[in-house]
């Protein structure tokens, strides 16, 4: 990384306290925003003429609701790091709070992105809910490896059978390893990282982006 490269990533004490006033006026400015997509399907909305367009309103409806939440998880940890930014400052807390804003916010670019069909956005949402599912039974495994209490799995497995028969249905690709077993939905879901390399390679900075992420 060079030194203009670094100096790129300096900032002034102007601009440190531009950064908190945001921050503390985002809930305030979302608040309004969310409220109004109590329902995805806004009168002339996108989401409402794709809900018209394609025979399975529900499975769109979960897709669209998935990047509401990623949304407003992202602007819950905007607000948590105007609060470790606060007097007395935290170190490495704004950077692990950070982390967690750009995940959820490209989560939610991800689902929502404008100009993919409705069936690709039901086949991003089934992807990362299968992902999301495989995880939460690999923490339950090794749990059960350390605990003396055994932990059921049945009901993890219970919900990828069911998003896997759900995908065949909806003809919907499914990613295979070696042994022939089901790992994945889709393409997969596309991580921050790939936003941030995307913008960093930009700005001449993917060095550090590779480094720091």
């Amino acid at each position: 990384m060079t030194n203009d490269s670094y100096s790129n990533l300096q900032i002034t004490e102007r601009g440190y306290q531009d950064i908190k006033n945001t921050l503390t006026s985002l809930p305030d400015a979302l608040g309004p925003l969310l409220d109004a997509y109590a329902s995805p399907w806004e009168s002339g909305s996108i989401a409402e003429a794709e809900a018209l367009a394609f025979q399975d309103s529900e499975a769109l409806a979960t897709a669209y609701s998935q990047g509401f939440i990623a949304i407003i998880v992202a602007s819950d940890h905007l607000s948590a790091i105007e609060r470790v930014l606060s007097e007395p400052v935290m170190t490495f807390a704004p950077w692990s709070t950070l982390r967690a804003v750009l995940e959820s916010a490209s989560t939610a670019l991800w689902l929502l992105t404008i100009g993919i069909t409705p069936k690709e956005r039901v086949t991003r949402s089934m992807s990362l809910r299968y992902q999301h599912t495989r995880d939460a039974q690999t923490f339950l495994r090794d749990m059960n490896k350390s605990s003396d209490i055994p932990i059921n799995l049945s009901a993890v497995a219970k919900q990828l059978q069911e998003i896997e028969s759900t995908a065949k249905t909806r003809h919907i690709k499914m990613n295979h390893d070696s042994k022939g077993r089901v790992i994945g939905v889709g393409n997969g879901h596309q991580t921050f990282m790939t936003f941030a390399k995307a913008h960093l390679r930009k700005a001449g900075n993917i060095g550090y982006c590779q480094a720091s992420l």
